[in-house]
């Protein structure tokens, strides 16, 4: 069966399962119709260059990338077809978009991070010298119009990854710092104790809020969160907080 074959066969599938999402076709694909894994080793193909193929609407295309999963699934395959870890603008180009990323992700890294995906330098090739690492600093956050963050340096093409810089300098601080900024650092110090007690509030007065919601409620950063509870998904952090609230109002009855 050649590939426009299969693609006509196909388009009807997805047409009849009224999804062109990886995990929809491979859970109500008919019996007889080959694997999505199939498909693309016939095709040559990641599965969004399969639908653009078989001439799917792209904006049928953007909608599929609306879940968690699906996400990971198409930043998994960019990163097979490239052979290395994507960039941002080549994940949006494919379709996954700025909006859904962090709709279930802290930043981009962590998405990376959940897709089984490396991204990060070997900080031994690091040619820079300490000054020159910190030039490159000055000027990247010059452009923003202000000191760079960490989620700045992990999102961008421009600059090395913060792992890079931690190993030099040590903490985000001490980078604005010796690079002549004039920031502050907070001594405030924040247990899990103190995290515990603000998430059990917000889940019982709002219940599980989404990660825009949760910014907005939360008195410090959302990666201090993260950060206490030792996990880079936040489901980590709401399945215990959600079982504490639970044991604390058995104890309050």
């Amino acid at each position: 069966m050649s590939n426009e074959e299969l693609g006509q066969i196909l388009k009807k599938e997805l047409q009849r399962i009224g999804s062109t999402s990886l995990e929809a076709y491979d859970s109500k694909r008919s019996k007889g119709m080959p694997s999505s894994v199939t498909i693309k080793r016939k095709f040559e193909m990641n599965w969004t260059e399969v639908l653009k193929f078989i001439g799917i609407d792209e904006n049928d295309i953007k909608r599929r990338f609306r879940s968690r999963e699906s996400i990971i699934q198409a930043v998994s395959e960019l990163a097979q077809k490239l052979g290395r870890a994507p960039t941002l603008s080549e994940c949006e180009k494919v379709h996954v978009n700025r909006k859904a990323i962090y709709t279930y992700f802290n930043d981009f890294s962590e998405l990376l991070h959940e897709a089984g995906i490396n991204k990060t330098f070997n900080i031994q090739e690091v040619p820079e010298s300490n000054e020159q690492l910190l030039d490159m600093y000055r000027q990247f956050s010059k452009k923003l119009g202000r000191p760079a963050r960490i989620r700045d340096l992990n999102e961008s093409d421009e600059i090395y990854d913060f792992d890079v810089f931690k190993s030099r300098f040590g903490s985000l601080y001490d980078l604005q710092r010796l690079a002549g900024f004039d920031v502050k650092q907070d001594r405030r110090k924040i247990s899990k104790q103190d995290v515990e007690n603000v998430m059990i509030e917000i889940y019982r007065k709002y219940g599980r809020v989404s990660y825009k919601k949760l910014c907005e409620l939360l008195p410090f950063s959302y990666r201090t969160v993260l950060r206490r509870y030792n996990t880079t998904s936040i489901n980590d952090v709401w399945n215990e907080i959600i079982k504490k609230a639970s044991d604390r109002k058995l104890k309050e009855k």
